[in-house]
C-alpha cells in the first residue's frame, strides 16, 4: 500500500470516526436547537464515509459491489438528515413538514431499492468492472437513468435547503447569523464537489472526493450547531472552573467508587487524589452509606445533614445527579457537597435579631394599647357628657360652646384612631374577617357616619349599586366600610358646595371562580387636586398641599391606611382629580359570592315615578327600583311631568324631592303640586338630612318621609309595609304606629331589658347609665368586678356592660366567674367595654366568656345595636326555655306573617339545609366556635318552623360547644341524620 492509498484511508477513517462521535455528542444534547436531526445527518455521513473506505480496500468486483449498495444506504439517508436538520434549524416547523419528510424518505428507499437490485435491471449503473486509478483498484461503471435522476434530485434538495438557510440568515440576530454563515460554509463544500463531479465528463471513474468534502465539513457544520457549547467540549476550562470551586465535587461510578474529585473534595475527605481514586466513597464519607439508597433511586437528589469531624460540627447541602453515557446506561453519580455552617450560624443569628425585634413590637403595642386607653377614657367622659349636654335647655351661645368642645373631641379621637390604625397595620396585626354580608347595608352604613357634615355644608350625598351586582358578598365588611368613610369623609372636608357620590359596579374582568371585582368610585365636586400631587396622595403624612394641611388639617394617614387596607385585600386603588373641578378616589376590590339578594315579592313589577332636579339622587333611586324589580320614571319637563300625575295608574308610589319645583316660573307648577295629594297612589317626601320641616299640613299629607342620603333598607321596609298593608287607611296606621314607636321613650318597650353596667370609671358609668335612662331603660350601676358579681347572684340581669380594665378584680376574671358561678339559666349577655383597639383584646374577651366587645367612647348608635340583638336573643330564649316551642306555636308566626308565611317558611328550610353542611365541616375541622354559631342559627330556624325537638337538639349543640365539652359520636351522628330527614329531603 502505496503513501497516496494510505493517506486518503486515513482521511475516511477520520470522517467516519468523527462523524460517528458527532452523532453520539448530539444525542448527549438533546436540547440544543436541532441538535437531533444533526446527529441522524452525521451518523448518514459516517455510514457513508465508512462502507467507502471498505470499497476502496476490497479487490473483487462483487464485494465491492455490495460495498456500493451499502454505502448507498447512508446516501440515501442523508436527504432526510439535512431536510429535517434544516428545517428545524431555521424554525420553519409547519403541518406540511412531516409530510415532506415522508416524501423525501419514499423517494430516497425507492432509490436504493433499485440500487440493491440493480443486476436485474442495470437501471443504476451497467457494465461493472475494475479498473487501476491513480494507484486505486477502483469500481468503474456505465451511470443509467436512475443514477443522474437521484444525483440532480440530490443537488435540488441541497440548494433548496440552502436557500433556507439564507433566508434565515437575514431574518434571524446578529449573533445567531454567525453560526448560519459556519453552518452555510459547512454545506456549501460537499455541495460544490458534487456538482463539478457530475459535470465531469467520466464522474464513475475518479475517486469519490465527496468523502474528503464531508471529512472537513463535519467539524464546520459542528462548530455551527455547537459553537456556544464550548464549555462541553473544552476539558481544560472545565478542569479550571472546577479546581477554583470551594465546593466539594466528587464522581463515583456504579460501584460507588471514586473516580475523579477536585481539591476541595480532598480536602473535605483528608485524603489526596492518588489515595482516593478507586476507593469506596463510604470509607471517606460515612454518611453516604445511608444517603445513596435514597440517592439512587432519583435523577437528582438534595439534602442537608449534619456532620461531625472531631470536635467541629457542620452543615452540609448535598446534591446529587445521576450520570449517563451517551447511549442511556447508568455511568455514575456527580455528588456536590456545600458547607452551609455559617449560613446556618447566621440564620440562627437573623432569627434571635427577628425574635428580638417582634418581642420589641409586642411592647411598643403593648404600650400603644395601654396609652390609647388612657386617652380613650376621659375622651368618653367629654363626647359624651356633651352628647347629653345638647340635649338639655341651652342658650344659643352655650349650644355653640358645647358643639365646638364636641367637634374638638371628635377631631382629637379620629386622630388618635388613625393613628392606632397606622401602627397596627404597619405592625402587620390587620387580620382580614371571612364573613357575608349586604354590599347596600354597608354602603348605607358609610354614608350615614358622614350625613351630619355632609349635611351641615348643604352637600347632597348618594350611592348607586350597578344592577350586576346581585348577590350577597363574602369578605371583610368593616374593613370596607373602614376604607369608603375614610374616602366619604375626605370628599365631604374638601367640598364646600355641590355634591359626594358613591358608585359601585363590577369589573367586566371576572376574578377567580366564585369572586366579583367590583370598582368603587367616591366622586366630588371638591377644591380638586394638583397633578403633581396625586402620585403622593397614598404616602404616609402627605397631603394635597401646605396650604390644604393648615386649612382643613388632618394626620395625612387616612389616605394611606385605606392603600394598606385595599392592598391587603388583594386590590388596588387611585385618584384622578384636576383642581377646581372636583376628584374621583376609585379602587377595586375581590370580593365572594354568597348567594343570591333576598327578593322582594311585594315590589317586583311596581312603578316608582321619581320627581327630583338632582341627577345624582334620580339615578340613585332608579338604581333602587331595578334592584327590586320595579319600573322607575323620571319625567322631563312640566307637561310630562303634569301627565303623569293627572293618570295614577301610571305609577304605583311617588318620590318627590323637597326642594323639585318643577319648571321654575311656570304658572302651572301649583296644579303639580295639588295632584301630590288629590290622587290615591302613595307620596314620599324626599328632605336633606337634619333639614327643618315644610310646613307641618303639607308633611302630614305625604305618606312617609324620607331623609337624604337614603337607605335602601328602610325604603324597601317601607314599601313593602305599603303594598302589604292594600289600602291607603291601613297604610297611614302602620305609618303612625313607626313614627309614634320611634320616640327615645318608646325604645324600651320595643327591647325590654335588664341592663347592668360596671366601670370604675364614674363619668363613664355615668356616660353609658345616662345612655340607657333617655331610651327608657332603669339600669344598674356598680363601680368593680366584685361589685357587679355580687349584683348578679342576688338577682337576674340580661345584659351586663362589663369595662375590661379595672383594678383588684378587671372584667376578664369577673367575666370568668360569671360564667363560672352564676347558674347557666341565670346566665346574662356579657358585652366587653374596652378602649384598647387591637384584636388581641377582642380575642381575649372571648376568650374569657364574653359574647361580644365594644370600643371606647360609646356611641348611642352603638348601644342600640347591643340592646336591640341582646333583646331579639332574649325574647327568642324567652321562647325556647324548659319546653320553649310550646309557648308560641310557629303556626302561629308563620299565620300573622299572612301571605308571606309560607314563602319565608320555604326561606327558613333552605337555610337549614344549605346550613348543614357548613355545621358538619365546621364540628370536623374543630372550628367549635364557628360550629356553635351554625348551632343557633340552625335553632331559630327549627323554633319558627315548629321543629321543637330539633330546636332542642340544636340548643343543646350551642351550649356543649359554647362551654367546650362535646357531645358523644353517637349523638352527633343521629343529630344530624334527624336533620337530614326532616330537612334534605324537603329542598
Amino acid at each position: 500500500m502505496n503513501t497516496q492509498i494510505a493517506l486518503y484511508l486515513v482521511v475516511l477513517n477520520f470522517a467516519a470516526v468523527l462523524s460517528f462521535t458527532m452523532a453520539a455528542y448530539s444525542n448527549l444534547r438533546k436540547s440544543v436547537p436541532a441538535a437531533r436531526p444533526f446527529g441522524i445527518l452525521s451518523v448518514r455521513i459516517g455510514l457513508y464515509t465508512l462502507f467507502y473506505m471498505f470499497e476502496m480496500i476490497s479487490i473483487p468486483l462483487n464485494v465491492k459491489e455490495a460495498f456500493y449498495t451499502l454505502k448507498y444506504l447512508g446516501i440515501m439517508m442523508m436527504p432526510i438528515g439535512f431536510v429535517w436538520f434544516t428545517l428545524e434549524y431555521t424554525g420553519r416547523k409547519s403541518q406540511f413538514t412531516r409530510r415532506w419528510l415522508i416524501f423525501t424518505g419514499l423517494i430516497c428507499a425507492l432509490v436504493w431499492l433499485l440500487v440493491a437490485t440493480n443486476p436485474l435491471h442495470n437501471g443504476f449503473y451497467s457494465d461493472a468492472h475494475l479498473e487501476i486509478h491513480q494507484s486505486f483498484v477502483i469500481m468503474a461503471f456505465q451511470p443509467g437513468i436512475v443514477f443522474y435522476f437521484y444525483m440532480v434530485y440530490l443537488i435540488c434538495l441541497a440548494l433548496i435547503c440552502m436557500g433556507l438557510l439564507v433566508d434565515y440568515f437575514f431574518r434571524t440576530s446578529f449573533y445567531r447569523r454567525q453560526q448560519v454563515l459556519i453552518l452555510f460554509l459547512g454545506a456549501m463544500l460537499p455541495l460544490l464537489v458534487g456538482i463539478y463531479l457530475l459535470l465531469n465528463s467520466t464522474p464513475w471513474r475518479n475517486i469519490h472526493l465527496i468523502s474528503v468534502a464531508f471529512a472537513v465539513s463535519v467539524p464546520i457544520l459542528s462548530l455551527g450547531v455547537f459553537r456556544y457549547r464550548l464549555l462541553d467540549v473544552v476539558p481544560e476550562v472545565r478542569t479550571l472552573i472546577l479546581e477554583a470551586m470551594d465546593d466539594s465535587v466528587i464522581v463515583i461510578n456504579r460501584d460507588g467508587r471514586i473516580v475523579d474529585l477536585n481539591p476541595a473534595a480532598e480536602r473535605f475527605l483528608g485524603a489526596a487524589m492518588q489515595e482516593a481514586i478507586g476507593v469506596p466513597l463510604r470509607e471517606f464519607f460515612p454518611e453516604w452509606e445511608t444517603l445513596s439508597r435514597e440517592a439512587q433511586a432519583n435523577e437528582r437528589y438534595e439534602t442537608e445533614l449534619e456532620i461531625r469531624r472531631g470536635d467541629a460540627a457542620k452543615s452540609l447541602r448535598l446534591s446529587s445527579w445521576k450520570m449517563s453515557t451517551w447511549w442511556g446506561g447508568s455511568a455514575g453519580r456527580l455528588i456536590l457537597l456545600q458547607d452551609i455552617s455559617d449560613f446556618r450560624r447566621m440564620e440562627k443569628g437573623l432569627r434571635q435579631a427577628k425574635e428580638a425585634a417582634e418581642k420589641a413590637t409586642r411592647a411598643k403595642s403593648l404600650f400603644l394599647a395601654n396609652m390609647s386607653h388612657e386617652i380613650r377614657t376621659p375622651i368618653n367622659a367629654v363626647l359624651g357628657m356633651t352628647s347629653l349636654l345638647l340635649n338639655t335647655r341651652l342658650s344659643e351661645d352655650q349650644s355653640e360652646y358645647v358643639q365646638a368642645i364636641r367637634t374638638a373631641g371628635s377631631t382629637l379621637l379620629n386622630v388618635i384612631n388613625e393613628v392606632l390604625d397606622y401602627s397596627k397595620i404597619e405592625a402587620g396585626r390587620v387580620q382580614l374577617q371571612e364573613e357575608s354580608f349586604d354590599l347596600e347595608t354597608c354602603l348605607e352604613d358609610a354614608l350615614e357616619m358622614v350625613a351630619p357634615q355632609a349635611s351641615s355644608r348643604g352637600l347632597n350625598l348618594t350611592f348607586w349599586i350597578g344592577p350586576e351586582v346581585a348577590c350577597r358578598l363574602r369578605g371583610d365588611e368593616g374593613r370596607l366600610r373602614q376604607i369608603l368613610v375614610n374616602l366619604l369623609a375626605n370628599a365631604v372636608k374638601f367640598t364646600e358646595t355641590g355634591w359626594v357620590d358613591l358608585s359601585v359596579e363590577q369589573v367586566a374582568e371576572s376574578g377567580h371562580e366564585g369572586q366579583e371585582r367590583l370598582h368603587f368610585r367616591v366622586t366630588d365636586t371638591g377644591i380638586g387636586i394638583p397633578p403633581e400631587r396625586l402620585p403622593l396622595l397614598f404616602e404616609e403624612f402627605s397631603q394635597a398641599g401646605h396650604e390644604v394641611s393648615q386649612r382643613y388639617g388632618g394626620t395625612g394617614l387616612g389616605l394611606a391606611i385605606c392603600r394598606r387596607l385595599v392592598e391587603a385585600m388583594g386590590g388596588r386603588i387611585w385618584a384622578e382629580s384636576q383642581p377646581g373641578a372636583g376628584s374621583t378616589f376609585q379602587f377595586i376590590v375581590p370580593f365572594g359570592c354568597d348567594g343570591s339578594k333576598p327578593a322582594y315579592p311585594h315590589l317586583r313589577g311596581k312603578k316608582l315615578l321619581i320627581l327630583t332636579a338632582d341627577e345624582n339622587t334620580r339615578r340613585m333611586l332608579e338604581s333602587f327600583a331595578a334592584r327590586r324589580g320595579m319600573e322607575a320614571f323620571s319625567p322631563v319637563g312640566h307637561a310630562q311631568t303634569l301627565a303623569f300625575l293627572a293618570d295614577s295608574h301610571l305609577y304605583d308610589v311617588g318620590v318627590v324631592d323637597q326642594h323639585w319645583q318643577g319648571d321654575r316660573g311656570s304658572v302651572e307648577f301649583p296644579q303639580a303640586w295639588k295632584y301630590l295629594t288629590a290622587r290615591g297612589a302613595p307620596w314620599l317626601l324626599l328632605k336633606q338630612y337634619g333639614s327643618s320641616k315644610i310646613v307641618e299640613k303639607d308633611e302630614e299629607n305625604f305618606t312617609s318621609i324620607l331623609y337624604s342620603p337614603i337607605k335602601f333598607s328602610q325604603l324597601s321596609a317601607l314599601l313593602e309595609q305599603l303594598f302589604a298593608a292594600g289600602s291607603t287607611q291601613e297604610t297611614e296606621k302602620r305609618r303612625a304606629a313607626g313614627s309614634s314607636s320611634n320616640g327615645m321613650g318608646e325604645f324600651s318597650q320595643r327591647y325590654p331589658l335588664r341592663v347592668l353596667v360596671v366601670d370604675d370609671n364614674a363619668l363613664n358609668r355615668k356616660v353609658v347609665l345616662l345612655f340607657l335612662q333617655q331610651l327608657g331603660y332603669q339600669p344598674s350601676g356598680a363601680a368593680s368586678g366584685a361589685e357587679a358579681l355580687a349584683l348578679l347572684q342576688s338577682r337576674l340581669y340580661d345584659l351586663v356592660l362589663l369595662d375590661v380594665q379595672m383594678p383588684e378584680m378587671d372584667g376578664l376574671e369577673a367575666a370568668r366567674r360569671i360564667r363560672s358561678l352564676i347558674a347557666p339559666e341565670q346566665q346574662p349577655y356579657l358585652v366587653a367595654l374596652t378602649a384598647f383597639t387591637f384584636e388581641d383584646m377582642r380575642l381575649q374577651a372571648l376568650e374569657a366568656g364574653m359574647d361580644d366587645c365594644l370600643h371606647k367612647p360609646l356611641t348611642l348608635d352603638q348601644l342600640k345595636k347591643v340592646l336591640r340583638k341582646v333583646s331579639k336573643q332574649r325574647q327568642g330564649k324567652g321562647l325556647e326555655s324548659e319546653n320553649p316551642m310550646l309557648t308560641v306555636p310557629s303556626s302561629t308566626i308563620l299565620q300573622e306573617l299572612g301571605e308571606e308565611g309560607e314563602e319565608i317558611g320555604n326561606l327558613f328550610r333552605e337555610e337549614i339545609a344549605r346550613n348543614l353542611p357548613r355545621l358538619d365541616l365546621a364540628m370536623q375541622t374543630g372550628a367549635f366556635e364557628e360550629a356553635g354559631e351554625i348551632a343557633h342559627s340552625l335553632k331559630s330556624a327549627c323554633a319558627f318552623l315548629g321543629d321543637q325537638e330539633n330546636a332542642q337538639r340544636c340548643g343543646v349543640l350551642e351550649k356543649h360547644t359554647r362551654n367546650g365539652h362535646l357531645p358523644s359520636e353517637e349523638w352527633m351522628s343521629e343529630f344530624f341524620q334527624r336533620l337530614r330527614d326532616s330537612y334534605l329531603k324537603r329542598v
